[in-house]
C-alpha cells in the first residue's frame, strides 16, 4: 500500500446546541433559504443573535426577502477557526415579521453597517425574526493520518 503524499482526511463532528449558537452569534451574515411557489430561494443577509431568537434586518422593498414571511426557512452560516477548522451552523424555524419598534427591529437598526457612524438610522424598520430555530452544526478537523490508497499497476 502507498499513502498518498497530498491527501488529506477530514473527520465531520456534530456541535452541540450551545456550541452552535455560540458560533451563530460570533458571525454577522449568513445565507437565508426559504421555498417559494416559484421555487428555492437563497439570499445573503446580515443578522444578530439576542436570547436564542435571529434577527434580520429586511428593507421594506426587499419583495423577495419578505416572501420567507409565515413559512420554514434556514439560516446557514459557515466559518474557518484559527486552526484551519471548517465549520457550519444551520438554524431552523417559522420565520416571521418583526413589527417596528419591537425588540427585534432595534437589534435589526443595530447591526445594520451604518449605525453608531455618525449617521441617522437607515436601517429598515422592520426586519424577520427566527424564534426558537432549531440549531444544528458540524466541523471538521484534520486526521493525524492521510488515508492509504491502493497501488495501482
Amino acid at each position: 500500500m502507498f499513502s498518498h503524499p497530498h491527501a488529506e482526511m477530514r473527520l465531520t463532528y456534530i456541535g452541540a446546541p450551545g456550541w452552535c449558537w455560540s458560533h451563530l452569534a460570533d458571525a454577522e451574515e449568513g445565507v437565508l433559504s426559504y421555498s417559494t411557489p416559484r421555487g428555492p430561494v437563497a439570499l445573503a443577509v446580515p443578522y444578530a443573535v439576542t436570547n436564542h431568537q435571529i434577527t434580520i434586518p429586511m428593507a421594506p422593498f426587499n419583495d423577495t426577502g419578505w416572501l420567507a414571511t409565515d413559512g420554514e426557512a434556514t439560516l446557514e452560516v459557515t466559518g474557518t477557526d484559527s486552526e484551519d477548522m471548517r465549520w457550519r451552523v444551520r438554524a431552523t424555524g417559522l420565520a416571521r415579521r418583526a413589527a417596528s419598534w419591537s425588540a427585534a427591529s432595534i437589534i435589526a437598526r443595530q447591526s445594520h453597517p451604518a449605525a453608531g457612524n455618525g449617521c441617522p438610522s437607515v436601517a429598515p424598520a422592520d426586519g424577520l425574526v427566527l424564534p426558537s430555530a432549531r440549531v444544528r452544526g458540524s466541523y471538521q478537523t484534520r486526521s493525524p493520518e492521510a488515508p492509504s490508497f491502493p497501488a495501482y499497476s
